[in-house]
Parts: structure tokens; C-alpha cells; sequence
């Protein structure tokens, strides 16, 4: 089980989403769809997907200006201590 593995370094292994605030969600929607990205609006959130995949790769919120917001890491949980640790 991948959640059972411990790394010989402790340290995360993947992005699982980031956030981002922007001016203007519609602009937002139209920029990921012309990557071939699926931007869906759930209320005040942009969620935006890769085609044919239900996770959630980016959340984006409006705002005054462009921010990166946060970055969600993801790390083995038999690394967690040793992580916070370091």
C-alpha cells in the first residue's frame, strides 16, 4: 500500500492542488480551457480539472490582484514526523 512506504529521505511526494486568487474568474475559465483544461465554477470557486479526471488541480477564488494562494503537498504518512522534525 503507497501509504505504508516509507521514503529513504523523508519528504513530500507530490503536489495534490494549489490555489490562486485573480481579478477576473471568467478570464481565469477561458485561459485553463484554451490548455485543454476543465475549468467548472462551484459558487465563488473555479475548480479546475484535467479532461476525464475528477481531482481538483487548482482552485481559483476572486480578488484585487493575482496571488498565489497556497500549495498542498502531499508525503507518505510514516514520513510526517520525520518531516516535521526536519
Amino acid at each position: 500500500d503507497m501509504n505504508d512506504t516509507v521514503s529513504p529521505a523523508a519528504a513530500v511526494h507530490s503536489v495534490d492542488y494549489f490555489a490562486l486568487t485573480v481579478p477576473d474568474l471568467q478570464e481565469a475559465a477561458n485561459f485553463y480551457e484554451a490548455f485543454g483544461l476543465v475549468p467548472e465554477r462551484n459558487g465563488d470557486v473555479l475548480a479546475v480539472r484535467c479532461e476525464g479526471d475528477l481531482h481538483v488541480w487548482i482552485e481559483i477564488r476572486e480578488g484585487k490582484r493575482k496571488k498565489l494562494e497556497k500549495v498542498c503537498f502531499l508525503a507518505f504518512p510514516a514520513d510526517l514526523d520525520r518531516i516535521s522534525a526536519q
